[in-house]
């Protein structure tokens, strides 16, 4: 029987609003899984917060500039440019691998 060792949390939507995503990742730390969470960053506050780091955290970055990012990702968050920003900038307080995955 196989036992699986990795846990992608990314391939369907922003996992980030998944209320319980903490508790996910910390079920899967438990279980000594690998666990690769990749987010949009629009969820600032949610990553803050987050008492269960996964083991690599991706922040996809999509377009260069907020003229580009408006223009071709059509936000439906009002401030998609800032939150992401926002994010980027709480990568440093992870003890986990991070990255920024840019997508262009």
């Amino acid at each position: 029987m196989k036992q699986p060792t990795n846990a992608a949390i990314s391939l369907a939507g922003e996992p980030t609003l998944y209320r319980k995503i903490d508790e996910l990742i910390g079920e899967f730390n438990r279980r000594k899984f690998s666990t690769f969470l990749v987010s949009n960053g629009q969820c600032v506050d949610r990553l803050r917060n987050l008492e269960n780091e996964p083991y690599q955290l991706y922040l996809s970055l999509d377009e260069p500039n907020k003229k580009i990012y408006n223009s071709v990702c059509n936000p439906q968050i009002i401030d998609g440019w800032n939150n992401l920003n926002e994010s980027l900038e709480t990568l440093s307080s992870f003890s986990s691998r991070t990255c920024k995955n840019n997508m262009c």
